[in-house]
């Protein structure tokens, strides 16, 4: 960014404490939109775990918490780079619209396909646009890895042989349920997936690793 024409140290001083407002304010939304985004996994896993459904109105958060975020990064990251040049600040999330759709609209696709094969249920498929739009094309393999060694893990454990246990808490009585039926709740396993994988995007994007 270039610095102001003014070379006078007030307006050098006033430019960089600008700059570095907006980094913190970057900094500040980017870690309050991946705790929302970590907080509405959770949601997904303890619906699904606990009732073996997740509503629409979660999958619907989702969505929300994408449009309201990429909004709020477009409108209130906006910096003069110099006399009547305007350009938009590269907050610490990116968010590409377009892109990020249509990664929400391939792993909603693949979800269909799914649950059309009774693979997945309703509410997995649906959930899956959320995922692809927050994660964006780029996180799409690890998520996808991720969720095929959790998948794998998951299904070795239920199919191991086990002492049926008698009591016991509320939660592992809903274990005991999952290994008995078969029936494994896989939105718990889509949000951890996403969890990490949107760990990994965080890393990247605010240049850790």
């Amino acid at each position: 960014m270039p610095l102001p024409r003014s070379t006078t140290p007030a307006c050098h001083a006033l430019f960089y404490i600008n700059l570095m407002i907006a980094s913190i304010e970057s900094i500040f939304i980017s870690n309050v939109y991946i705790f929302i985004c970590y907080l509405w996994s959770f949601l997904i896993a303890k619906s699904d775990f606990e009732k073996n459904k997740i509503p629409n109105n979660i999958i619907l958060f989702g969505i929300g918490i994408y449009i309201f975020s990429s909004v709020s990064v477009y409108f209130f990251f906006e910096i003069h780079l110099d006399a009547g040049e305007t350009g938009r600040s590269s907050a610490l999330w990116a968010f590409r619209p377009l892109a990020d759709t249509a990664a929400g609209a391939l792993l909603l696709a693949i979800g269909f396909t799914l649950w059309m094969l009774r693979l997945l249920g309703a509410g997995d498929a649906k959930m899956l646009f959320p995922i692809g739009l927050i994660l964006g094309f780029d996180y799409l393999s690890i998520f996808s890895l991720i969720l095929l060694i959790l998948g794998a893990a998951t299904y070795a454990i239920v199919r191991i042989p086990y002492p049926r246990s008698s009591g016991g808490s509320r939660f592992i009585e809903r274990l005991m349920e999952i290994r008995s039926t078969g029936r494994i709740p896989y939105g718990v396993l889509l949000a951890i997936a996403f969890a990490l994988a949107l760990g990994r995007r965080y890393l990247a994007e605010t240049g850790v690793y």
